[in-house]
């Protein structure tokens, strides 16, 4: 270290600052015979200035909204929300409104339905009711089984009885091992059925009287 590069005592003293005056006195004299060096505030500086600053990746729009999507929505759902409130407010919607909703409901449909599914208005049907409000509807012939509620059951087709076998339950263990056997087979569709597409039964009695031929 040359005599320039040397810092006065004063600036010695300071950047030893917290140490005995002794022990100053011991480092100064080391420090002028060139057995004793140090760092000062100016390497401080230019080493911490040199330090190579780690880059970090920018983080695009995409990505945050990537991060915060949520998961998407099970369509079974979506499809039973979309026909309880299309069931509600309909009346009160322009043609336009139900032609739009109808679709989102075919394409729901479509989207969750067995592969080949079909139905006709001879179709055979069984529904298994028990103490709570979640029944299964099953549609024999196609070999597949819808989970309903009681509710859209009895706003739908609570006038087939003539048309679909009934049984009520004191409990959910028969419906539960039902369920289970279709869902192994992977007949179990965990929605209502598509009205008119997906089950061909007569919704009032009128109806239920044209098909079946009676008049009163």
């Amino acid at each position: 270290m040359s005599e320039e590069d040397k810092v006065s005592y004063k600036e010695f003293r300071k950047l030893h600052k917290g140490r005995k005056q002794k022990e100053i006195s011991e480092l100064w004299a080391a420090y002028k015979e060139g057995e004793y060096t140090f760092q000062t505030e100016e390497s401080t500086e230019e080493t911490v200035s040199e330090a190579p600053v780690e880059e970090k990746e920018d983080v695009t729009e995409e990505q945050v909204e990537e991060v915060q999507e949520e998961p998407e929505e099970d369509p079974c759902v979506v499809f039973n929300r979309a026909t309880r409130r299309y069931a509600r407010w309909s009346r009160n919607w322009s043609e336009e409104e139900k032609v739009k909703a109808k679709a989102m409901l075919m394409d729901l449909a479509k989207k969750t339905i067995v592969e080949g599914y079909t139905c006709t208005p001879t179709d055979s049907w069984k529904l298994w009711e028990g103490p709570t409000t979640e029944s299964l509807l099953i549609n024999y012939t196609r070999n597949v089984a819808f989970i309903i509620d009681r509710a859209w059951w009895q706003a739908t087709y609570s006038g087939a009885v003539h048309y679909v076998d009934r049984s009520l339950l004191s409990n959910n263990s028969l419906i539960d091992i039902e369920k289970n056997k279709y869902r192994f087979r992977k007949r179990l569709i965990n929605r209502y059925p598509l009205e008119g597409v997906e089950i061909k039964l007569p919704r009032s009695r009128d109806e239920y009287q044209r098909r079946s031929g009676r008049h009163e």
